[in-house]
């Protein structure tokens, strides 16, 4: 079989999304955009040997996954004396074999993560087809929320949601998305959560630039949010939060009597909060918080506030 040639070759130096090195067998169908800067990961789902099944193959694996399936089908239902006309096997051969040629179509997906964006491609139905392209340049993105859910049914684990949302000043919303299924640590190399944790991991080195900028002329670094605090400002050994009403409370983290990220939510406590009044009590999801993992490093370096 001919093999087709990778429009792209990675450098020396550039990984998987995952740290791990690249297969001599990845097959790069498109190159990064020149917009996204330098390639510090990439990854792609294809081999240079991957190739799309002609309609014929298609049909005839549908057909037969689609019989197997039915014969499974038919003799469980043998087995417990259950009488069902001839049609029934038919039609599960029929409905299976028209999802499997579905599923067996030819599809292949590339991304790459640089120092000023990302870049993600799709190929779909034959190489002769021009790839569809998604590209974020930090440039133009304003923000970065992440949100992780672990799911649990009856106490067992049923996988993990994620979605990393870019807001953009003069643009749509840029999203990655999607589930794995991994209780303890990540997923397996190949999975598309860590094209968006390499994305997340750079664009939060960009950010730092600007971060120390205005560190040395505020004194602290902002972090708009919705609700209620509207601001936190992480500075040198202390914490701001401007309220709803414009109100601007400042505590020393040496004063702070309880610091939490717990279940998903941050909780910052000072020792003078009592329970029955709101003030001094500040509780916000880590999801609503723009750029969390940031906000992490601003109070490890800064505030001396750290999670193990």
């Amino acid at each position: 079989m001919q093999t087709a040639a990778q429009v792209w070759t990675p450098p020396a130096g550039v990984t998987r999304h995952a740290g791990t090195a690249i297969p001599e067998e990845m097959d790069f169908f498109a190159g990064p955009p020149a917009e996204i800067g330098a390639v510090m990961t990439a990854d792609s789902t294809l081999k240079t040997s991957s190739e799309p099944l002609s309609p014929p193959a298609r049909i005839g694996w549908a057909v037969l996954i689609g019989a197997i399936i039915a014969a499974v089908v038919w003799g469980f239902l043998t087995f417990l004396s259950i009488e069902l006309s001839l049609t029934i096997p038919l039609v599960i051969v029929a409905i299976i074999a028209v999802l499997a040629y579905m599923g067996m179509g030819f599809k292949g997906q590339c991304s790459f993560v640089g120092d000023r964006g990302i870049a993600e491609f799709t190929l779909q139905g034959s190489r002769r087809n021009p790839p569809t392209a998604r590209v974020l340049t930090f440039q133009t993105a304003a923000h970065l929320y992440t949100r992780q859910t672990r799911r649990f049914r009856n106490g067992a684990y049923q996988g993990t949601r994620y979605s990393y949302t870019w807001t953009q000043r003069d643009a749509p919303n840029h999203g990655i998305t999607g589930n794995y299924h991994s209780k303890e640590g990540n997923p397996r190399e190949d999975d598309p959560w860590h094209f968006a944790n390499s994305a997340e991991s750079t664009w939060t080195t960009y950010l730092l630039k600007f971060a120390n900028q205005d560190m040395g002329q505020r004194g602290y670094i902002e972090f708009p949010m919705a609700g209620n605090p509207q601001i936190v400002r992480v500075g040198k050994g202390f914490l701001e939060f401007v309220t709803q009403k414009g109100e601007t409370q400042r505590a020393l983290v040496s004063d702070m009597r309880d610091i939490k990220l717990h279940s998903g939510r941050f909780q910052f406590k000072h020792q003078d909060a009592r329970w029955w009044s709101g003030k001094g009590k500040y509780s916000f999801a880590y999801s609503s918080m723009p750029n969390a993992k940031l906000f992490l490093m601003c109070l490890d370096q800064l505030a001396g506030v750290r999670w193990g």
